[in-house]
């Protein structure tokens, strides 16, 4: 049996199907269909997961791949009885394939760039399949691009389906360019920072600031955690502190990102301004700066976070390490083991003198 027979149904008869995988195996070479993990779209995932793009773009592109994004056809799938049609051309179904590759916006958004696409040769065309030719031929700057323009041409066609505003083409081809140069600036920026060791020891805030350290602890095996939080001055005094039980979380950074909330809502309860925020979560801290959320899991968090910050005058968030976390660490064990939840104004725990005491004796 050769492996042209091996496509044929069990029962011997042939279909459009089998011949669309004889054809890809013919089309693309054995390389995608024996690979060592066994699934032959490992090297798109891996170039895609790689890819120096904002983790908002990966993730985007990642739903477009798999087909999960909102499009018009996939909400007819789930009853949706609206219009179908592309919101940019005559086109009558709007599909994944059809917003980022066929729609005349997108043919004119990629031809404004310097990216060589692949053209597909298989009989019928599958955007993952166009996708891992992209990952096979394209070099990792061009496919980085490639991922900018799906996430531009994504959002243009949310704007213009939820305000009717939308881009031309050369605007959406620049600003994604002027976006990923900024993030590609940005990386290494942040890279050059983090050679430079923080702070060993909790490090107090600067004159006529208080500074909040937050954290949050998390136990995988039952989707709980708890988040802890301390206000201090610029001499180490305490101001407050807070621990709070998580009775369901998806995530560590979750935890965290609720922690950062609370200790927000706090700062704004005791009417207390100019607030450092430190936390030992480098990603939160990351999420928490980034202007556009929209795709995250954790975007309604982060939009109370945004809100409670305009409220706080002058907040900022740092990121230490746990060696300079210990008091809001302690917090949170012991929110997460004795599901604890209360507020201490003024005057400090017993559970945490031990470590207030030693901050203040180590403060550079």
């Amino acid at each position: 049996m050769t492996s042209t027979d091996g496509c044929l149904k069990k029962k011997g008869q042939y279909s459009v199907k089998s011949a669309y995988w004889i054809a890809r195996e013919q089309v693309m070479g054995n390389f995608l269909t024996s690979t060592s993990s066994g699934n032959p779209y490992q090297p798109l995932w891996k170039k895609l997961w790689k890819s120096r793009v904002p983790g908002k773009v990966q993730i985007c592109a990642w739903r477009a791949i798999n087909n999960i994004l909102p499009t018009r056809q996939q909400l007819v799938h789930k009853g949706y009885l609206g219009p179908t049609n592309c919101l940019f051309c005559t086109e009558a179904l709007e599909t994944t394939g059809h917003v980022f590759c066929h729609c005349p916006t997108a043919k004119e958004t990629f031809a404004a760039s310097s990216i060589t696409l692949q053209v597909s040769s298989l009989p019928s065309f599958v955007f993952k399949e166009w996708m891992l030719d992209q990952a096979l031929h394209l070099s990792s700057d061009q496919f980085e691009k490639v991922l900018m323009h799906i996430w531009a041409l994504w959002k243009n066609r949310n704007s213009k389906l939820w305000s009717n505003t939308a881009q031309s083409a050369q605007a959406i081809m620049l600003s994604s360019f002027t976006w990923h140069g900024n993030y590609l600036s940005a990386q290494k920026v942040q890279l050059q920072d983090s050679v430079v060791k923080p702070n060993k020891h909790w490090a107090p805030p600067s004159q006529n600031r208080v500074k909040i350290n937050v954290d949050g602890a998390f136990l995988p095996s039952q989707n709980i955690g708890g988040m802890g939080g301390v206000i201090r001055r610029e001499d180490g005094s305490f101001v407050a502190c807070f621990a709070k039980p998580v009775n369901f979380s998806s995530s560590p950074k979750q935890v965290e990102l609720l922690a950062i909330k609370f200790g927000i809502d706090l700062l704004q309860q005791l009417n207390l301004q100019y607030v450092l925020v430190e936390s030992d979560c480098q990603v939160a801290i990351k999420e928490v700066y980034s202007d556009d959320f929209d795709l995250s899991e954790d975007a309604n968090i982060l939009e109370d976070i945004q809100q409670g910050k305009n409220v706080v005058q002058a907040v900022g968030f740092i990121f230490a390490p746990r060696t300079a976390n210990t008091v809001a660490h302690k917090l949170a064990v012991v929110a997460l083991e004795s599901n604890t939840d209360k507020v201490w104004i003024d005057q400090a725990p017993v559970h945490i003198l031990d470590a207030l005491y030693f901050d203040c004796n180590h403060l550079p």
